[in-house]
């Protein structure tokens, strides 16, 4: 697992998301104050904003993950774990 902070993680094999994309809205709060929470912290999907949207699908599909386009979003998930990559 690749680790943020306490409770924001994804696994290995998710872990070019954080290489290519930076956490943005509920999720960079979280990591900002990752070091003053006393609990950990369960988002239900990751929150990013990545320059190049279409390198991290490929990377996603290459890696067999799942990829959901929306109109605002791509949702990268292996099932379990997600994260939602802005568009805007």
């Amino acid at each position: 697992m690749v680790r943020l902070v306490p409770g924001i993680a994804v696994p290995e094999y998710m872990g070019f998301l954080l290489e290519l994309c930076e956490p943005v809205k509920h999720t960079r709060r979280a990591v900002e104050a990752g070091h003053l929470l006393r609990v950990d912290y369960h988002p239900p999907y990751l929150q990013l904003r990545c320059r190049d949207v279409d390198r991290v699908v490929e990377e996603a599909r290459r890696r067999g993950l799942r990829v959901y386009r929306g109109k605002r979003h791509v949702t990268v998930t292996d099932g379990v774990y997600r994260a939602r990559i802005y568009l805007d």
